[in-house]
């Protein structure tokens, strides 16, 4: 998968207030004319609202999450499953990034598994069982692959939703509205990708946990299908080594 936002990317926090409105009813004149305020009761008040367990973590992960990801250096390990929801085709990205070296071995339905090696200046490439070959790549498609962003909604738009039900220490974040997605290669070629549903699972820390979306647009998997896509993410932080393979 690709990446129009950086590694790096984020946008400003800007909480917005909403304005209370305040009513006033008027009654009418008494007798003599004197315009009086009319009294009322006020609705005996709702139970407080209970916050969400852990919800003093949430917005520190979500900070520590934001400066994670801008890291240049940041290495992780992350496995990409996607499924098109009409066509049935698959694709996996089995991927360790090592700051801008990665290694990636991918498998598309019907296809050889593909692995791709940028290391320093030189990319290498193998198909199948074939001989690895070595060359100049494109720096945009590059930096898609190894981008798994691309699909997170602005910081700004994830809510809290609670701790996470598969993950102990987690905290689940979502986005609660659609938005659009756009990578450098898909801006080139009029591109747009949309995402109906994204929730994110992070560590007090701000440690990724998994990823997962669901939306329509071009993947490894489809052209412009509806897909669903999960990212696991794994030794994030770790010490990670992409080494040129042997030829």
């Amino acid at each position: 998968m690709s990446g129009a936002r950086s590694r790096g990317a984020t946008r400003a926090r800007a909480w917005s207030a909403l304005p209370t409105l305040i009513a006033i009813l008027l009654a009418g004149c008494q007798a003599s004319g004197n315009p009086q305020l009319a009294t009322s009761t006020d609705p005996p008040a709702g139970p407080p609202v209970t916050p969400l367990p852990r919800a003093d973590e949430a917005d520190g992960a979500l900070r520590a999450f934001a400066q994670l990801i801008a890291r240049e250096d940041l290495t992780f390990h992350v496995l990409q499953t996607v499924a098109t929801t009409g066509g049935g085709g698959t694709a996996t990205i089995d991927l360790d990034v090592a700051g801008n070296d990665f290694a990636a071995k991918m498998t598309i339905k019907g296809a050889k598994p593909f692995e791709l090696r940028p290391v320093g200046a030189v990319t290498f490439a193998k198909m199948g069982t074939g001989k690895w070959r070595s060359g100049t790549a494109d720096e945009r498609l590059l930096n898609e692959v190894t981008n798994p962003w691309l699909f997170l909604c602005w910081l700004d738009d994830l809510d809290y939703g609670g701790p996470a039900a598969d993950a102990p220490d987690g905290l689940a974040f979502a986005c609660g509205r659609p938005f659009t997605y756009q990578s450098l290669t898909m801006r080139a070629e009029g591109q747009t990708g949309r995402i109906e549903a994204l929730t994110l699972v992070l560590k007090v820390d701000g440690t990724p946990l998994r990823m997962d979306v669901s939306g329509a647009g071009p993947t490894l998997a489809t052209d412009g299908e509806t897909f669903t896509a999960s990212f696991v993410f794994s030794k994030v932080g770790e010490p990670i080594v992409v080494k040129a393979p042997q030829r």
